[in-house]
């Protein structure tokens, strides 16, 4: 069913945000998003395990507080205009705050598709 399909569809977008979190590995930011990424995909897995409404509104509030989080370094690099040189960097934190923004939508989705 659809409902099925857009829980799986939720489901994998926390894995991959999970792993665009771990991809900026060599970051110091990367021991700060790391607990908050853990517990937006445990968050995640529970409220659609017990249909936990506020699980997911929860979910989407760590996925806001991910954004912004990647969005810091994303606009400090950009203001020292070192864009260049960390054109890695700057494509992690483009894909994660892309995946958080999908997360949040599909959640949204999630949450008022039930």
């Amino acid at each position: 069913t659809a409902r099925m399909q857009a829980r799986h569809l939720l489901t994998v977008l926390a894995v991959l945000q999970l792993v665009s979190v771990c991809m900026n590995w060599f970051s110091p930011i990367l021991l700060l998003m790391l607990p908050f990424s853990l517990l937006a995909v445990a968050t995640l897995l529970v409220s659609l395990y017990y249909k936990w409404k506020r699980g997911l509104e929860l979910f989407m509030f760590l996925c806001i507080i991910l954004s912004i989080m990647m969005l810091v370094p994303f606009t400090s690099i950009f203001v020292a205009g070192k864009q260049g040189e960390k054109w890695l960097d700057v494509t992690w934190y483009v894909l994660g705050m892309l995946i958080n923004a999908l997360c949040v939508a599909a959640a949204w989705w999630v949450l008022f598709q039930t």
